[in-house]
């Protein structure tokens, strides 16, 4: 039988714990649920020729994430996925410098992470005529 000295023990012991985590909860929220992961990738002409200057933009219903390409064609766009929304995304690829390098199609897909941590998403564009 449990004494009522070890009963107060673990009674204090439990109501410390849980005030201690009620205090931290507080200054500083909830454990954020959820992942890093990044997609990244190169984005050429039809010719494979590198496209730089082309806008590409990763969303969903709350998460916007942004990069330009390089002189090489290359992006890269790390981002927290929460687990509460869906993990399908939007990518969108918009030629935003006119026709200094080109005049390209806005080109749109659909990406998901699932059982993911990261996405390598290559692009050719095709110019517009």
């Amino acid at each position: 039988m449990i004494s009522m000295k070890n009963l107060w023990k673990k009674l204090t012991c439990s109501f410390f714990a849980a005030l201690g985590m009620g205090t931290l909860v507080s200054c500083y929220g909830m454990p954020p649920n959820g992942f890093y992961t990044c997609v990244y990738g190169t984005v050429t002409d039809s010719s494979q020729n590198a496209v730089r200057g082309i806008k590409v933009t990763v969303k969903n219903n709350d998460t916007r994430s942004v990069d330009t390409t390089d002189e090489k064609g290359k992006y890269f766009i790390e981002f927290f996925a929460k687990q509460t929304e869906p993990l399908d995304y939007i990518i969108e690829f918009q030629d935003i410098d006119g026709d200094e390098n080109g005049n390209f199609k806005l080109k749109t897909e659909r990406i998901d992470f699932y059982n993911q941590d990261s996405l390598q998403k290559d692009i050719a564009f095709e110019e517009n005529q």
